[in-house]
């Protein structure tokens, strides 16, 4: 079969199943072509394919691209509801956060002085409160944290809320 007879092909069967292709798209229109492709591709191994050989693999290939994909349209959640959610949504930690993104492009000079000054700050910690710092800077969760240190939760909370307004009395006060 030549490619003009498999595209008349595709084109009468395409208007048969196009209920079918909507309802299982839900009106999409990406996974629509995708249920499109995988109906071209079949007719491409059998021009004369039953239509039922046809849905299932239209549905199994808009399935794979739906489980696959990665987009928030994807989720059972549609984008209309999805909510971001902040793991720090304190002030105080989006401005350090801000100042970190700023000062990787500071020269090279005033990075050297900011890591001096960073270590100078270290050192006023007590070793306790240095490796709270240090593994939360390597992007450690607080458990993984807690299970290090071997320490109760409630001590941790106690330790790491007494470390913030250290931070921000070294670094505000210079």
């Amino acid at each position: 079969m030549t490619n003009q007879e498999l595209q008349q092909t595709f084109n009468s069967r395409a208007k048969g199943l196009s209920g079918f292709i909507y309802m299982k798209t839900n009106g999409d229109e990406d996974m629509r072509q995708e249920a499109q492709e995988a109906m071209w591709r079949g007719l491409q191994k059998d021009a004369f394919a039953t239509d039922a050989y046809l849905r299932t693999r239209m549905k199994w290939r808009t399935r794979d691209v739906w489980k696959k994909g990665k987009s928030i349209d994807t989720h059972p959640v549609s984008r209309a509801q999805a909510k971001v959610c902040l793991l720090n949504d304190t002030d105080e930690e989006d401005a350090v956060m801000s100042e970190c993104i700023r000062d990787s492009h500071l020269p090279l000079d005033e990075q050297v002085i900011n890591k001096v000054d960073s270590e100078r700050f270290l050192n006023t910690l007590d070793m306790t409160e240095r490796v709270i710092v240090l593994n939360k800077l390597k992007g450690m969760t607080d458990k993984k944290v807690i299970k290090d240190l071997e320490m109760t939760p409630e001590r941790y909370e106690y330790v790491r809320d007494a470390i913030r307004p250290k931070i921000e009395n070294y670094f505000t006060s210079r």
